[in-house]
């Protein structure tokens, strides 16, 4: 069943950036050395809202085809332990961590985890989320609520953060819980399909519905992950044939719990066609990420600019719909 983390602070907030946020905020309370942080350059644009509110300065490293850290690249920036490391659990599956604990323990890096695509997925038998020295994750990417995220962190003992008794759901977080019905209702060309929620830390906390959920509710982790997990194996079958690249050293087990199928396409035209598939279908196919908008930012390699998501959300029998 769905538990929270013994080991970690119970604070929850709307979505993973404003786990970030007050986290990092604490963080830079107590390492006042802290001043830069380094981000993959394969990664979705809304997280650079945070760290600029906490005036950090930003960078960027490169992240390879196969999803790795080039350590090699790190070491020769020659960074010191004034650096926040950030790293990402791509698609439900663990990064490299014996490398990165390698290299934090070198370099006295603070390392965070984005633990948003891999909430349920188990690393050494125990559910990502402890391998950074804070992280958090994107529970409604897993589980029928609204919004959420847990913040993780060491500061287990100290609020981080007065939230609010109650809040309203946002018109973002209601069109999201929409999203596996009726794609086609939900298009909006500016966005993907989505509305935009902008970073207002007003409404930093979890909404009411959702928080309610959350501790009402008992949710059977290894039958969400065995579901989304059986729905992976089927578009890695279906898609097999398909002009499309696939991530094949991401080897699906039963300690993974994946937040959709990768796939690598072309060009935005084939990228479009497959979208438009998807609709017809009634399958919600994503391209991603969104990648941000900074002065720094170096765009990933080919491969890494065309990528989409296939869903494999629990709800989904894959086997019934096509």
């Amino acid at each position: 069943m769905y538990e929270k983390n013994n080991k970690v602070n119970k604070n929850l907030y709307k979505s993973g950036r404003y786990a970030l946020y007050y986290g990092l905020l604490k963080v830079l309370k107590h390492k006042v050395k802290l001043k830069k942080i380094l981000l993959p350059n394969f990664i979705c644009k809304e997280v650079i809202q945070p760290l600029q509110r906490l005036d950090l300065n930003i960078d960027f490293y490169h992240v390879n085809r196969d999803l790795n850290i080039n350590i090699e690249e790190i070491v020769n920036k020659n960074i010191k332990d004034s650096t926040i490391f950030f790293v990402v659990n791509y698609f439900g599956f663990p990064a490299d961590w014996s490398s990165i604990n390698s290299l934090k323990k070198d370099l006295n890096l603070f390392v965070v985890e984005d633990n948003a695509h891999s909430a349920f997925t188990k690393y050494k038998n125990k559910r990502l989320g402890d391998q950074g020295d804070l992280s958090f994750n994107s529970l409604r990417k897993f589980l029928p609520i609204l919004g959420g995220s847990e913040l993780m962190t060491d500061y287990s003992n100290e609020t981080i953060y007065q939230k609010q008794v109650s809040r309203m759901p946002s018109l973002e977080e209601l069109k999201y819980s929409l999203r596996h019905l009726k794609p086609s209702i939900l298009k909006n060309k500016k966005n993907n399909g989505v509305a935009d929620d902008s970073f207002n830390l007003k409404l930093s906390s979890i909404d009411w519905i959702s928080n309610i959920l959350l501790n009402k509710n008992s949710f059977d982790e290894n039958k969400i992950a065995e579901s989304r997990i059986n729905n992976y194996k089927f578009w890695e079958k279906y898609l097999h044939d398909w002009d499309v690249k696939l991530f094949d050293h991401l080897k699906i087990n039963n300690d993974i719990c994946p937040y959709a199928f990768p796939c690598i396409t072309k060009n935005n035209d084939q990228t479009k066609k497959i979208i438009e598939w998807g609709n017809k279908k009634n399958i919600n196919i994503i391209k991603w990420p969104k990648f941000p908008h900074h002065e720094r930012f170096i765009y990933p390699e080919n491969d890494l600019q065309n990528v989409i998501l296939f869903p494999v959300n629990h709800q989904y029998d894959l086997n019934k719909i096509l």
